[in-house]
């Protein structure tokens, strides 16, 4: 949550550049959350941090947005950040951690409406084909369809 609050108010007094958010989200993913992981997997297949790291940062972008999760848990991130007047809270991590191991498993998640407006026509829940919805009324109208075109596909 501190890591948050300071990119926040980084943002805000243009110590970090906003036009630049997408690649700071993408690096504070690389660095906090998967360092030790990549290491590993780095070693096991004999690849050098160098050499991953020289594939640019084109290759790396679309690294981390193969990682389903890792593309959930930065969607979030990046729109939070994209609103200037957001308030950090230890539940906009819980949300993101939630969120970063349901969709990419789930077809149907059910949240809360801000985080299923942040999540709306994002690229990488679209790509999973999961529904997120903000209510649970929304599931009764939708359900006849997603009954009806998994019936469809196992046919």
């Amino acid at each position: 949550l501190k890591r948050e609050e300071h990119l926040a108010a980084m943002l805000r007094d243009g110590t970090a550049a906003r036009d630049r958010l997408g690649d700071l989200v993408r690096a504070r993913y690389l660095f906090w959350e998967l360092d030790s992981y990549l290491r590993v997997g780095l070693e096991q297949y004999g690849v050098d941090g160098n050499d991953f790291f020289a594939n640019g940062k084109e290759w790396l972008t679309a690294f981390l947005d193969d990682i389903p999760g890792a593309a959930i848990t930065m969607t979030l991130t990046e729109k939070g950040f994209r609103n200037a007047d957001k308030i950090w809270k230890g539940n906009d991590l819980r949300d993101a951690d939630a969120m970063s191991a349901a969709i990419p498993y789930c077809d149907v998640v059910l949240t809360d409406k801000y985080v299923a407006a942040q999540l709306a026509r994002s690229p990488a829940v679209t790509r999973l084909g999961t529904l997120v919805l903000p209510r649970l009324r929304d599931l009764n109208e939708r359900l006849p369809g997603l009954i009806a075109s998994r019936q469809l596909a196992a046919s």
